[in-house]
Formats: structure tokens, C-alpha cells, sequence
């Protein structure tokens, strides 16, 4: 019964929002007594929190897939990239909670995801930062706007994909068809010229 709240909620309070989402719809969508989500979750708040964290919670457990990986930087970047567009796949409301906790703040804003993408956004610079120490990457671009750059490609067609569709070929639906384009287009920019 708490994977069936757990889903329920994600879908209701993706579609509707935190404070538009009450008790009795939960416990009606889910088919359950509302006394069910205290016993699970404590209350409402608590439910919205374990919500968050099942969105937010694929970040670092693709973080933690490089704490001992032997890569060079750009290949780390590309298999950031796919993990990027893997949690897109199966997480397709992530976007849409981070919309609404930047539009309506709820204490999960912080204590969740600013955390987890803090720990995108240090693992992207220094990785980085190894490039441009390597000399793989080029050293007059800064590694803060280049995390920027990266995440803002990555996510955005997944954003705003009801509208990104209509502008693609039809031989270019597929997220691994964007994706590699993307880093294709995002290295190229960052890639250290030998002739320079």
C-alpha cells in the first residue's frame, strides 16, 4: 500500500501541486483509508517529502557510479549525459516538481533538491576543472557557465519537449538521438584545440 500512495501522490501532486493535492483525494486516487498515509508517512508534508525524494534520489545514485570509475573527463561527461536522459526516462515528473518547488517553495527546496543538484553541480565542475588541468578541455572557458551550459542543454529538451517535438524530423525522436547531439554540440564547444 505505500508504493501504491507513493505513486498516486506522484502523479497528483506533479499534476496539481503540493498545497492543491488534499488528504481525501490521495486517499481516494489511491483506493485506500487517508489514515494509511499517517501511518506510512506521518502526514501529508511527510508523503510530499518521500515524493521528492524518489524524484530527486537517481542523482546521486548516478553521482556515486564515478566515485571509482576510470574515465577521462569527457567520458565521464558523456555517461553523466545518459544518466541524465536514464532518469528523464524513468522519472518523467522530475521537472516538473523542480518547476514547482522553484514557482512555490516548500521546505524540500532545500533539504532535497538544492542538495542533490549541488552534487550534480560539484561533480560536473570538477570534472571540468580535470579536463582543463589535462588539457583535454580549453582553459580560458570557466567551469562554473560551463555546468550552467551542460545542465540547461541536457534538461531543457526534456522541459520542454511538448514543444521540442514539433520542431524535430521524424527520424529524430528518440532522448538518445538529442542527447548525443547535444554532447556533441557541448564538447566541441569546451574541447581543447590542439593548433591553439
Amino acid at each position: 500500500m505505500k508504493e501504491k500512495y507513493l505513486e498516486v501522490a506522484t502523479r497528483l501532486f506533479a499534476k496539481k501541486g503540493f498545497s492543491n493535492v488534499s488528504l481525501r483525494e490521495l486517499a481516494g486516487a489511491a483506493r485506500a483509508n487517508s489514515a494509511l498515509i499517517s501511518y506510512y508517512f506521518g502526514n501529508k508534508e511527510g508523503l510530499y517529502g518521500a515524493v521528492i525524494e524518489a524524484q530527486f534520489a537517481p542523482i546521486l545514485e548516478l553521482l556515486q557510479r564515478f566515485e571509482n570509475a576510470k574515465a577521462s573527463p569527457t567520458e565521464k561527461l558523456q555517461a553523466y549525459a545518459q544518466g541524465v536522459m536514464t532518469i528523464h526516462q524513468r522519472h518523467p515528473f522530475v521537472l516538473q516538481f523542480l518547476h514547482s518547488e522553484l514557482a512555490n517553495p516548500t521546505p524540500f527546496l532545500n533539504s532535497v533538491i538544492v542538495d542533490r543538484v549541488r552534487h550534480a553541480q560539484k561533480f560536473l565542475y570538477a570534472t571540468i576543472c580535470e579536463g582543463i588541468a589535462c588539457g583535454q578541455f580549453r582553459n580560458d572557458i570557466d567551469p562554473h557557465f560551463a555546468v550552467i551550459a551542460m545542465v540547461g542543454m541536457l534538461n531543457f529538451y526534456f522541459l520542454a519537449r511538448p514543444i521540442t517535438q514539433n520542431f524535430l524530423p521524424d527520424h529524430a525522436t528518440e532522448d538518445s538521438d538529442f542527447i548525443q547531439q547535444a554532447m556533441k554540440i557541448f564538447l566541441q564547444g569546451i574541447r581543447r584545440d590542439d593548433r591553439e
